[in-house]
């Protein structure tokens, strides 16, 4: 039962408006996909500390280092093309 019906008192923000609703739970996702895209990043700095000659982690180093240098357009899909096999 939301506190608008709840005897005299005030409904919160969030109860007036489903948009912030729906806002705080794109901001929680957003910062949950970005938890986790740090993790698969730090595992890949382990793996090419770990085997310099690790070759797939050296390609996810050099593709980071070109976003870091030229960022995406904000319509960006994340999907990336390699110019090399």
């Amino acid at each position: 039962m939301s506190s608008a019906s709840s005897g005299g008192t005030r409904p919160t923000k969030s109860d007036r408006d489903p948009r912030i609703r729906d806002l705080q739970a794109s901001v929680v996702a957003t910062r949950t996909a970005l938890e986790v895209a740090q993790r698969k990043a730090d595992d890949r700095v382990q793996a090419l500390q770990a085997n310099p000659n690790d070759k797939v982690a050296a390609m996810y180093r050099d593709q980071c280092r070109v976003l870091v240098e030229n960022p995406p357009p904000r319509d960006w899909d994340s999907t990336s093309v390699l110019g090399q096999k």
